[in-house]
């Protein structure tokens, strides 16, 4: 499923995906994603807690994360939530958001992106390289993503080789990870 998502073509006149199509398929990405990271048992509240996918700051995947609402994940009800501000940040396993918020975040709360295993997720460059796991973007006529391995080891999560053979690149250092101890960049 993976493979089929990461080559999913461009389509239309222009050359690129349909907003509404494209957010699909980064809902799908993202879900299958997850399957192949492994979060530790302290990123859960409790034994029954919901695996959180969220969004912070504008959503531009509109109605398309519902898709994935009440599917499981790790034996987990998924639920999908809106944070509009930093401010409103809880607690999640992946969150979705902008360099700007991650930034904000990383200055307003990082405690919560460190202790709590979160998977930071963005779309505009350059967001693996400040510190975010997950960049999404194209490649070619394909969806495509780096990952920040440092920062994803730094968090306390584990992403499997699968997932990483995948990746456009693989950025083996989190340069930016002392940031989240208030030091700054490395």
């Amino acid at each position: 499923m993976i493979a089929l998502l990461l080559f999913y073509p461009y389509s239309g006149a222009a050359g690129r995906l349909d907003e509404a199509d494209e957010y699909e398929a980064k809902t799908a990405l993202l879900y299958n994603f997850a399957k192949l990271v492994t979060w530790p048992e302290d990123a859960f509240g409790a034994a029954d807690a919901p695996f959180v996918f969220a969004i912070l700051g504008s959503n531009p995947f509109g109605r398309s994360m519902q898709l994935i609402e009440g599917k499981r994940m790790h034996g987990r009800p998924i639920e999908v939530r809106h944070y509009p501000t930093v401010a409103d940040f809880k607690s999640c396993q992946v969150l979705f958001c902008s360099p700007k918020d991650l930034q904000k975040l990383k200055d307003q709360h990082p405690e919560q992106l460190r202790q709590g295993h979160v998977l930071t997720v963005g779309q505009k460059d350059p967001f693996a390289h400040n510190g975010g796991i997950l960049y999404l973007t194209f490649a070619e006529d394909h969806l495509a993503f780096v990952i920040n391995l440092g920062a994803a080891r730094r968090t306390g999560l584990d992403i499997s080789a699968s997932l990483l053979s995948l990746a456009l690149d693989v950025i083996e250092t989190d340069e930016v990870t002392a940031s989240l101890d208030g030091a700054g960049p490395i």
